[in-house]
């Protein structure tokens, strides 16, 4: 006689299903991970890939890509400000020097200004140049002020180059608009 499975009197023996002790830490550290900014991904991701190479695989398989994707955000974040951040300081090193000029360049068109309100009329060339020629560009390159009519004139910086009337010269023109009222 035989018994049933489940029967009084009779034992039954269950199988434990294999578990990855490894993996599961591996992907809880990694979810973990996640929700602190990246911070336990790559360690979650290194046993995660450690316990990928034994059965079964399932949380470490799952461990492996929130590890992955945790710990290249961060990076990636990283890089891209990395990267702005570099770029400013390109952008401010480029555009510092004209910064300074165009400065300078007010202080030479307040001058002016003030010579045409005294004297009712825009200053000759040579006049013009007198009354700004303290005034330098960033490359230590003196203004010229030009009268281009009876309320209409430039001031102009050499830029890096030194010479007057080259593509990298730094202008402003100043029409009758500009000039002070009467």
């Amino acid at each position: 006689m035989s018994q049933l499975p489940g029967a009084p009197g009779s034992t039954t023996y269950v199988q434990a299903s294999p578990s990855n002790g490894l993996g599961v830490a591996g992907f809880i550290t990694s979810l973990v991970g996640i929700v602190t900014c990246g911070l336990l991904c790559p360690i979650g991701l290194i046993l995660s890939f450690i316990a990928i190479f034994r059965r079964p695989r399932g949380f470490a398989v799952a461990g492996l890509v929130i590890g992955i994707v945790g710990t290249l955000i961060p990076v990636v974040i990283f890089l891209i400000w990395g990267a702005a951040v570099l770029a400013m300081f390109g952008f401010a090193a480029a555009v510092g020097p004209a910064l300074q000029t165009y400065g300078n360049i007010s202080t030479a068109e307040s001058r002016i200004h003030d010579a045409y309100a005294q004297h009712m009329s825009l200053p000759t060339d040579d006049d013009g140049d007198t009354l700004i020629d303290d005034l330098n560009d960033q490359w230590s390159h003196p203004l010229r002020y030009h009268r281009l009519g009876p309320t209409r004139y430039e001031i102009r910086s050499a830029g890096p180059d030194g010479s007057f009337d080259t593509p990298d010269d730094i202008i402003k023109t100043f029409n009758g608009s500009d000039a002070p009222s009467q």
